[in-house]
């Protein structure tokens, strides 16, 4: 019967020991984060904010945030925004067509202050990708700002890419656009990296236009028309000997090398 009381009064002692133990105190006698604060002690700036004592005692600050709502696209850009910040992993995955990429933070000069940068990225039915930036600016770790930019086209389908007057180059091998060709995006539906190139367009000049006799040099251009002319079928342009043949021609408002596409 002693022993068994003994057990007891054991158990309860180290069950009253435990209890203190869940809340750590300093030599201060400090025991939360407000009072860690307002003792003078240095804050670390991560989400949620930490407070250590000068004898090394770390006090999280118990942020009380309202019920998010369910979790769409602004949300979950803030919430990248705030883990950028903090320094956690800056990419996330929305759905299955929709990407989120942290691309710049700025820490600004006040306690939880930043501005973070997103990357937007959406494909759509026709894989066709499209972009927005997303800034974030964060005042004391709570969002004070959002904007947008506007959603542009960065990616083809090879047909697209084709419709520009383009073609698909494989970037694996370090192969880009030749130097009389311009990259205009990405192409998509291939399993190695794409991009379209299509022929660098040189717009006529009005001296050009003014030219009353052109050279016999042959050097082949696509003279492109412009666009208040209907053409009936693709391209929307003629071949011509050299540039100044093609800006001769009034309905030509620029130029690619070589001749024009089938």
């Amino acid at each position: 019967m002693r022993i068994s009381l003994l057990f007891l009064g054991l158990l309860a002692v180290i069950i009253f020991i435990s209890g203190c133990a869940e809340q750590p105190t300093s030599g201060d006698g400090i025991t939360n984060f407000d009072e860690c604060t307002a003792a003078g002690n240095p804050v670390m700036e991560y989400y949620p904010r930490q407070c250590r004592t000068s004898d090394g005692i770390t006090f999280t600050e118990e942020v009380i945030e309202p019920p998010m709502p369910p979790e769409d696209e602004n949300v979950k850009a803030v919430n990248i925004a705030k883990g950028a910040a903090s320094g956690l992993d800056s990419t996330i995955l929305s759905n299955e067509n929709t990407t989120m990429k942290v691309k710049d933070t700025v820490r600004r000069d006040c306690p939880g202050c930043w501005i973070v940068e997103l990357e937007y990225s959406l494909m759509e039915e026709s894989n066709r990708v499209q972009k927005a930036t997303v800034k974030i600016t964060i005042d004391d770790w709570k969002v004070s700002d959002t904007s947008y930019s506007q959603i542009t086209d960065v990616a083809f389908t090879p047909e697209e890419c084709v419709s520009e007057g383009g073609r698909a180059v494989n970037t694996v091998g370090g192969e880009g656009c030749n130097e009389d060709e311009t990259e205009i995006g990405d192409v998509v539906g291939f399993i190695s990296p794409n991009i379209c190139c299509v022929p660098t367009k040189t717009y006529c000049t009005e001296e050009q236009r003014g030219v009353q006799a052109c050279t016999m040099e042959y050097r082949p251009v696509c003279g492109w028309f412009d666009e208040s002319i209907q053409c009936v079928k693709y391209p929307c342009a003629d071949t011509y000997s050299n540039p100044c043949m093609a800006c001769s021609d009034e309905k030509v408002e620029y130029w690619t090398e070589g001749e024009c596409p089938q």
